[in-house]
């Protein structure tokens, strides 16, 4: 008797355990955009071409306009609406890079867009141009390319406990 009511509990409890839904672990309104981004970051950190990062970023560029959308028509809080601008802000920081690595890929030895991206990242020195041969004009590709990605890896790092569920404090 003790065992058939044992085996009945385990027939009830096993039933019961079948029937719960597996939640994400992420709010879904994020999932999509956070995975686009941090298939980025895992790419830049085995290596990744030129062609694949841009595939990426195509990538990222659509989960943010699907999320933005579904957070326009399912009325979505101020804090999802605030989360998706910042990744929006981590895309334009990936098209940034993309272009640098563009211009480098083609061979483009300078492009008047590179000052100005070089320093908006911190890495003014990453373009030389020597006084006395003014078009001799150095680029350092590879370094405003990382430091673009490590700001974007901060911002994106920044988001992650919103994504899955925490709030930030005031």
């Amino acid at each position: 008797m003790k065992r058939s009511g044992v085996c009945l509990c385990l027939v009830v409890l096993l039933a019961a355990c079948g029937s719960l839904k597996q939640q994400s672990d992420t709010r879904p309104e994020l999932n999509g955009v956070y995975r686009a981004a941090r298939a980025i970051e895992g790419a830049l950190a085995v290596g990744v071409t030129y062609q694949d990062f841009s595939t990426l970023v195509r990538e990222f560029s659509k989960e943010l306009l699907l999320a933005r959308d579904s957070a326009r028509y399912n009325s979505a809080p101020k804090l999802i609406s605030s989360t998706l601008d910042k990744y929006a802000e981590v895309l334009a920081m990936y098209k940034d890079s993309e272009q640098v690595w563009s211009l480098e890929v083609r061979e483009k030895k300078y492009d008047d867009a590179l000052p100005g991206l070089a320093a908006k990242y911190g890495v003014p020195q990453a373009i030389y141009q020597p006084k006395d041969h003014p078009y001799d004009i150095t680029v350092n590709f590879e370094m405003i390319r990382q430091a673009i990605w490590e700001q974007a890896s901060k911002l994106h790092e920044q988001q992650i406990p919103i994504v899955y569920g925490y709030t930030p404090r005031k």
